[in-house]
């Protein structure tokens, strides 16, 4: 039922609390901050994946349900963007780093942890709300109670 009900979140997210603005549906996301992108399918390419792959759903929510957790740990520190994108490209203007495609990341989910002056880490897929939590802790040095991170 948890996890159902993150699918809901997940699918209501871009107006979530969390999310400070609607998805991006910019064929480019530029990324000058620190900030996690959120890399989903788009309403229609979901459509079309719930159609053709049976375990889509029981994927997106856990997708939603491992994201939402992350993002209550993450409440806290404002100066971290929560960006929710369908963007097919991801640049960092300013600096020498390639852009990252859409397509090449976990089948078009997953995310993107950026600091300026690192290297973007980037996540395929669902992960876990430990190891998105432990991996936003370490991009940014920032402190995340109730987590012990090996990362």
């Amino acid at each position: 039922m948890q996890r159902r009900l993150a699918l809901i979140a997940l699918t209501a997210a871009p107006a979530s609390a969390f999310a400070a603005e609607k998805a991006s549906t910019s064929i480019e996301l530029r990324l000058t901050s620190p900030a996690v992108v959120i890399l989903l399918d788009s309403p229609a390419e979901q459509a079309v994946q719930h159609k053709l792959d049976p375990n889509y759903g029981e994927s997106t929510s856990d997708f939603g349900y491992y994201t939402n957790q992350m993002l209550n740990a993450l409440k806290g520190h404002k100066a971290i963007k929560i960006r929710w994108s369908h963007a097919q490209r991801v640049t960092f203007p300013g600096t020498k780093l390639a852009p990252l495609k859409r397509s090449e990341i976990g089948g078009g989910w997953g995310y993107i942890f950026f600091n300026p002056g690192k290297t973007p880490f980037v996540v395929h897929g669902v992960a876990t709300s430990d190891e998105l939590i432990c991996r936003a802790r370490a991009m940014f040095g920032i402190a995340v109670e109730g987590y012990k991170c090996e990362v």
